[in-house]
C-alpha cells in the first residue's frame, strides 16, 4: 500500500522506490524507508509524491509498480546500499524503462554517491544525486517541469554528450532547521510500526554526519567531518508528534553520532524523561561515553533509555591507532565496566581484517569481546564483521593500492557480500576464518535475536541451539570445518537469486 500527497492526475508526480535489502531485514521487520522520507520532505506542493516499498508487496511488486507508472511520472527516484538492494533497484528500474522509456531514473544513497562513475555506466541510471537529496530532488523536479536539462541542475553526476561522467557542482550544506517535518502521510505507518523490531518502534534521525575521522568509514571521505544536528527542541517536537499521531512509545535514534554535542544530547534526554517512552541510540563513541558523568548516565536511564550502541572496531591498540579510532582498549574496558555498574545495556560493533592486522591483533579483538561480556552482563557484541573497503573512505585508496579489485559494474556491486572478507591481503584460510568468526560473533550471546524483538521459529532455533556452539568456537578460536557456513552461504545465494 502507498499513499499520494496530491492527485497525480492534476499535478506532476514524483515516484520514489524503496528496494528490498535482504534476509536480515525480513527477519527483523521492515524499517521505515527513512532515506526516501527525508528526500521527499522538501518537495513543494506543486508536485505529487508517491513512495512505493517493494518490501510490502512481495510477489505482486511488478504489477503494483506498473500500475503506478500509469500515467507516467515526471521522474522516478531509486535508492540502494552496496549489496542486493542495488540489484533489486535495477530490476525496478528496468520495469520503469520498459513501460516509460522517457522517464528519468535518478539514483541516490551513499553507494551511488560514492560510485557515480560506476553507476552511470549502467543504462538504467540517468543521474546520481551527490550527497543528501532533500534540496537536490526538488530542483530536479522543477528543472524537468521547465524543460531544463539535468546537466544544469547543481548537485548531480550525469553523463555529458560524450558519455563521460561529470559533476554539475556541489550544493552548499543543507540548512536543516529550515526543512519541513517528515511527510509520514506518504506511508502506511501502522504497517511499519507493527513489524519493525517486534512492533511499536519508530526510527528517527536527529543528526547527519560525524565529526570523527575513522579511516574505514565513508562519512569523512564523502561528506567531510561535518555533523549536522537538529535542535533538541525540534527532536522533542517530533517525538511528541509521533506519540500523538501514532501512539508509539518506543524510539530508535539512528544517528552516526548522537552524543557529539553532550549538551544537546542531555537536553533531549531531559525532555524525554516526562514522556514515558523507551528509546535507544547507537551513536555513542567511547570518548563521548567517558565525558558522561554518573549523573548524566542516571538521567539517560531514567528517561527511558534501554540500550546504547557503539562501534569499537578492534581490541588491538595498534590497529585502533592506525584506523584513527580515537580510543584505546583500556578505555573501552573502563567504559564497559562503568556502564555495567549503572545497569545499562550497551552493544558493541567490531571489525576484523584491516590491512596490516596480525594474528595477535585479531586475537586481542576476540579477547576484548569476551572481556566485555564477562565484565558487564548487560553488554552485547553485535558482531565482529570482516572488513570490506567502503567507497569514499580513506581506507578505500589503501585497499586499491594493496590489490583490492572492486566489482567492475553497478550490477556486479549487487552481488558484493560484505561478510566474506573479499580482500587480497588475507589468505583463503584467513577469509574463511573471518567469515566463520562473524557468524559465531552474532550468536555468541544467547537470546540476542529474541532480545531485539525478532520472532519466529528460525530465530528461536538459532538463539537456543546455535549459540552454545558459537560460543565454544570463539572460546577455542576454532573456525574450521564449519558446516554452518555452507548453510549461511546457501541462504545468501537464495536471497541474491530472488533479488538480482
Amino acid at each position: 500500500m502507498s499513499t499520494t500527497l496530491h492527485n497525480p492526475v492534476q499535478k506532476p508526480r514524483i515516484l520514489l522506490l524503496q528496494p528490498r535489502f535482504g534476509e536480515w531485514e525480513r527477519i527483523e521487520g521492515e524499517m521505515l524507508p527513512l532515506g526516501l522520507l527525508h528526500t521527499a520532505r522538501a518537495i513543494p506542493s506543486d508536485f505529487a509524491v508517491q513512495i512505493l516499498d517493494h518490501r510490502l508487496h512481495g510477489a505482486e511488486w511488478t504489477s503494483v509498480l506498473r500500475r503506478a507508472l500509469d500515467p507516467p511520472p515526471l521522474l522516478v527516484g531509486l535508492t540502494a546500499t552496496i549489496g542486493t538492494s542495488i540489484g533489486d533497484s535495477l530490476a525496478s528500474a528496468a520495469i520503469v524503462r520498459q513501460k516509460c522509456p522517457q522517464v528519468p531514473l535518478v539514483w541516490g544513497g551513499v553507494a551511488a554517491s560514492a560510485l557515480p562513475d560506476v553507476a552511470l555506466q549502467d543504462p538504467l541510471v540517468d543521474a546520481v544525486v551527490d550527497g543528501p537529496g532533500e534540496v537536490t530532488l526538488p530542483a530536479i523536479a522543477q528543472a524537468l517541469l521547465a524543460g531544463t536539462p539535468l546537466a544544469q541542475v547543481t548537485g548531480l553526476f550525469v553523463r555529458n554528450a560524450l558519455g563521460q561522467v561529470v559533476s554539475t557542482g556541489p550544493r552548499p550544506p543543507i540548512d536543516r532547521p529550515s526543512l519541513p517535518p517528515l511527510p509520514y502521510h506518504l506511508l502506511d505507518m501502522p504497517r511499519y510500526l507493527a513489524r519493525y523490531r517486534g512492533g511499536g518502534w519508530l526510527p528517527l534521525h536527529t543528526s547527519f554526519g560525524c565529526p570523527c575521522d575513522c579511516t574505514f568509514c565513508y562519512s569523512p571521505g564523502l561528506f567531510g567531518r561535518r555533523w549536522r544536528p537538529d535542535s533538541a527542541e525540534r527532536v522533542l517536537g517530533e517525538v511528541r508528534e509521533a506519540i500523538q499521531r501514532f501512539g508509539v512509545r518506543k524510539f530508535q535514534f539512528l544517528d552516526d553520532n548522537f552524543f557529539a554535542d553532550r549538551r544537546r544530547a542531555m537536553a533531549i534526554v531531559q525532555g524525554l524523561a516526562p514522556l514515558g517512552v523507551q528509546w535507544m541510540a547507537h551513536g555513542l563513541t567511547i570518548l563521548d561515553a567517558k565525558r558522561l558523568s554518573d549523573v548524566d548516565i542516571a538521567q539517560i536511564i531514567a528517561s527511558g533509555c534501554i540500550e546504547l550502541g557503539t562501534g569499537i572496531e578492534s581490541g588491538s591498540d595498534r590497529t585502533l591507532q592506525r584506523i584513527h579510532k580515537g580510543h584505546t582498549r583500556a578505555e573501552v574496558v573502563a567504559v564497559n565496566r562503568r556502564l555495567g555498574q549503572h545497569k545499562l545495556v550497551v552493544t558493541y560493533g567490531m571489525v576484523a581484517g584491516f590491512p596490516g592486522e596480525t594474528a595477535e591483533d585479531l586475537s586481542q579483538t576476540i579477547d576484548l569481546a569476551q572481556v566485555l561480556l564477562r565484565d558487564n552482563p548487560l553488554a552485547d557484541v553485535k558482531h565482529i564483521l570482516p572488513l570490506f573497503p567502503l567507497p569514499g573512505s580513506h581506507l578505500w585508496q589503501e585497499a586499491l593500492d594493496l590489490g583490492f579489485v572492486p566489482p567492475p559494474t553497478w550490477r556486479a556491486w549487487a552481488g558484493y557480500e560484505a561478510t566474506t572478507a573479499q580482500v587480497p591481503w588475507l589468505t583463503e584460510r584467513q577469509r574463511r576464518q573471518l567469515e566463520g568468526l562473524f557468524l559465531c560473533s552474532v550468536f555468541m550471546k544467547p537470546g540476542k535475536l529474541q532480545h531485539h524483538g525478532v520472532g519466529g521459529l528460525l530465530p528461536w532455533l538459532a538463539d537456543t541451539l546455535y549459540s552454545p556452539l558459537a560460543k565454544w568456537r570463539i572460546e577455542h578460536r576454532y573456525f574450521d570445518a564449519m558446516l554452518e557456513l555452507h548453510i549461511k552461504r546457501a541462504v545468501e545465494k537464495l536471497v541474491r537469486l530472488r533479488v538480482l
